[in-house]
């Protein structure tokens, strides 16, 4: 279903919107002390009224919240919080789940984006695209700069060598406090692509270098599970690409990520 930002406003009560707003530097002219409903005819078109660019940020950040704006994304926010307890009484006391999306994006800026690939890892690990190895138990991801850069140098030469991929490669690793778990993302730049877009001058082609995600989940019995992005930038059809993915995520399940994870003692 696309995102429809009208039905977003309808939706989120006016004072977190109001919050978002007050943290922008957008110049809105908005009477908040009408009714939820007017408030939102008129959000909706003074952001149409903007320019593209300040619209375009907004629209961004509303699809951005929306996506966390479930149960699931509920969850992956309490799993982002070092307090999840005390994050679970605040939510207690919000409206609804755009509410609870919309003021963790405001106020908790730092777990909204935990959340977001916690969120991402959770939603494709349920189906198709999860693999699942082990490892020891009892051992925990480290965090040192040299692990790291080593686990990306890794990385970028095993893509360069396979496709031609892979010229840089970027790692971020989030904590999932309910589970007890670490989650680790990598990001690799996919073969150059042409995509098709509007701008103020009109129709036209720009070169990307898109990001292809692969996310590992290392929990603490010994579980090591992996889930990848599907980019049809580097394969001819769905069938080889299918194989691509799923080659990708066994390199990644087996290298060893597990090689640069250092025991506890």
């Amino acid at each position: 279903m696309s995102f429809n930002y009208r039905q977003f406003l309808r939706q989120t009560p006016k004072q977190p919107l109001q919050a978002y707003f007050n943290a922008q530097s957008y110049a809105l002219s908005i009477d908040w002390s009408q009714p939820d409903r007017k408030v939102a005819i008129e959000l909706a078109d003074a952001i149409h009224q903007l320019p593209i660019t300040h619209s375009t940020s907004i629209l961004s950040d509303f699809q951005r919240i929306d996506v966390l704006a479930d149960d699931k994304g509920i969850k992956a926010l309490i799993n982002a919080s070092a307090n999840g307890q005390n994050l679970i009484l605040i939510f207690q006391s919000l409206d609804n789940n755009l509410h609870r999306a919309l003021w963790a994006f405001v106020v908790e800026p730092e777990c909204f984006k935990a959340a977001e690939e916690i969120r991402y890892f959770d939603y494709r690990a349920e189906g198709q695209f999860a693999s699942q190895y082990h490892a020891a138990p009892n051992l925990c991801v480290s965090e040192h700069p040299a692990d790291i850069d080593a686990f990306e140098k890794a990385a970028c030469t095993f893509f360069q060598k396979r496709d031609g991929s892979g010229r840089h490669c970027s790692t971020d690793i989030v904590k999932r406090h309910s589970d007890n778990s670490t989650q680790v993302t990598l990001y690799t730049e996919a073969l150059p692509n042409n995509v098709i877009e509007f701008s103020e001058q009109g129709l036209k082609r720009r070169a990307s270098r898109p990001a292809i995600e692969f996310v590992l989940v290392y929990r603490p019995e010994g579980i090591v599970e992996t889930v990848a992005s599907m980019v049809f930038s580097t394969v001819s059809n769905a069938k080889s690409l299918k194989r691509e993915a799923m080659e990708k995520r066994a390199f990644l399940g087996n290298f060893s990520m597990v090689d640069k994870i250092q025991s506890k003692v």
